[in-house]
């Protein structure tokens, strides 16, 4: 599935003047998110000898929208906690430096959350933290609750490029791991996932804010595979009553295909033919080629607990 990508506006605010932000570089209370993150960056800078250009500049979810306005609501929605804004150059002269920010998501699904985003076909992934993806101009990192950006200033420079992959491995080896996307998509099985696509939305899944908490992956199956998608409604009830929403809405659109009892398909104009159907408080539904699609979902109704 095609998420639409947040990677230029990120790109673009992390180009903006920082203002409005009158909070100094202390760490705060011990055990808080703040006094963590500091915890972290003094990890970072005993790592790699860089130096700091300013003090750390922070923003909570009230002023975030000072740094990044238009892009914060995508933060708020996957958890967002705490963003401190960092600007790092080598030991030496030159005027060249490093602009690292790291999100604190709240927890290791709001960071899957945020970073699906900017996936496309010509990712390059490389490896470091969790997730990591490489760009000259930009490399974002996934690890535990955390989505952290960095980009050269004021360009992509050969005097840059080796301090923003030490910054990068510095604050992966610093921070808490968190799981592994197996276990952040979990009931969705390990087996024959294709790796770099699990993925959580928090909310607003294919389009419908109904569909909410929502893991999925892609998963080995012929050419195109299948891609495997489950909710935890909560209760039953709750279930029931979004299989019902999603069914309303999907009879304009639908697929022709044998289906099982309980089932409903569609076709999607994103993921194209989609079946869905529901067991106790679980919403699962898979897309694909027809009959794979079917097949892998009923494999997945019957494990879920």
């Amino acid at each position: 599935m095609q998420r639409g990508s947040h990677l230029a506006l990120l790109a673009a605010g992390l180009g903006l003047a920082v203002t409005g932000c009158t909070k100094s570089d202390d760490g705060g209370p011990g055990g808080s998110p703040r006094a963590e993150m500091a915890g972290i960056l003094a990890a970072v800078k005993s790592e790699t000898g860089a130096i700091q250009k300013e003090e750390t500049l922070w923003y909570d979810a009230d002023d975030l929208y000072k740094y990044i306005d238009g892009g914060a609501a995508k933060f708020a929605k996957a958890g967002f906690v705490l963003l401190a804004h960092t600007e790092w150059r080598p030991a030496g002269e030159g005027k060249a430096y490093v602009v690292m920010d790291i999100y604190d998501l709240g927890s290791p699904q709001g960071a899957l959350d945020v970073i699906c985003d900017s996936r496309s076909e010509q990712t390059d992934y490389v490896p470091c933290g969790r997730e990591c993806h490489f760009t000259p101009e930009l490399v974002e990192l996934r690890t535990g609750r955390y989505y952290v950006t960095l980009a050269p200033k004021p360009g992509p420079a050969d005097d840059t490029q080796p301090l923003v992959k030490a910054l990068a491995e510095a604050f992966a080896g610093a921070a808490p791991p968190g799981p592994s996307d197996e276990e952040l998509v979990a009931p969705l099985p390990a087996a024959r996932m294709v790796p770099h696509t699990a993925a959580y939305t928090t909310r607003g899944f294919l389009g419908h804010d109904f569909l909410t908490k929502v893991r999925e992956a892609l998963y080995e199956s012929g050419s195109q595979g299948v891609r495997l998608f489950v909710a935890d409604a909560g209760t039953p009830e709750k279930a029931a009553a979004v299989f019902a929403e999603w069914q309303e809405l999907a009879e304009a659109r639908p697929a022709e295909a044998k289906l099982m009892p309980g089932f409903f398909a569609y076709r999607d104009e994103y993921l194209d033919f989609v079946v869905v159907s529901q067991k106790d408080r679980w919403v699962a539904g898979a897309s694909g080629d027809p009959a794979a699609a079917q097949a892998m979902l009923v494999s997945l109704l019957k494990q879920l607990p």
